[in-house]
């Protein structure tokens, strides 16, 4: 009976440490060496939003300079010139657009394979990285905004302006043109704050 007993108490014990073992090597296995995975779609997504956001932060630097002449040929009265420009960056401004409809449409296969990829830190890492693409986005519509602003203002006082001598003391395109670099500065530090999240991001599943 006593044999019994002692055999009754290894065998719990046996069981018990078994299934210790068994839960431990669980969660080695599936918390501590499970390997980084990310999904294709993710990939793709991510290298072709890459992409785009490099055309996007190319041709804003092209703006920065055509805001340089119109400030210059507002000041210096050269205002067919300005208007000249607005009409050239009006063609970059349609293509920024159409920027914006591709890189929405890469963030949202990157959002959609999110939850598989791992581990959980480049998870969040990649959702931050989206993040900041989505706020790259809103830049590039307000700027495309105020744009369309300046162009309706510069056309108004160019016809203000026929024959005669331009009016003075109008800031509005000045202001305009302040706002308009402020926004492509924004641009340029989303896009800057996505590559870096995205090289932490390659640290960590590579």
């Amino acid at each position: 009976m006593v044999i019994k007993k002692q055999i009754k108490r290894y065998l719990f014990w046996a069981i018990s440490f078994f299934i210790i073992l068994v839960i431990a090597l669980f969660i080695w296995r599936y918390f501590l060496i499970t390997p980084p995975f990310v999904p294709k779609e993710f990939l793709e997504a991510r290298y072709q939003g890459a992409d785009i956001a490099g055309v996007i932060v190319s041709q804003a630097a092209v703006s920065n300079q055509h805001l340089e002449a119109i400030a210059r040929y507002d000041k210096s009265g050269e205002f067919r010139k300005a208007l000249q420009v607005v009409g050239e960056n009006s063609v970059i401004n349609k293509e920024l657009s159409q920027k914006a409809i591709e890189l929405s449409k890469s963030l949202e296969q990157m959002t959609l394979a999110l939850a598989r990829i791992r581990p959980n830190k480049a998870r969040s890492l990649a959702q931050e990285a989206i993040v900041y693409e989505i706020g790259l986005i809103q830049h590039l519509i307000n700027y495309s905004d105020l744009w369309a602003k300046l162009l309706e203002v510069l056309r108004i006082k160019f016809e203000k302006s026929l024959g005669n001598s331009f009016p003075q003391g109008n800031h509005e395109i000045e202001e305009l043109i302040q706002e308009i670099n402020k926004e492509v500065e924004a641009i340029n530090e989303f896009n800057q704050k996505f590559s870096k999240t995205m090289t932490e991001f390659d640290h960590l599943t590579s």
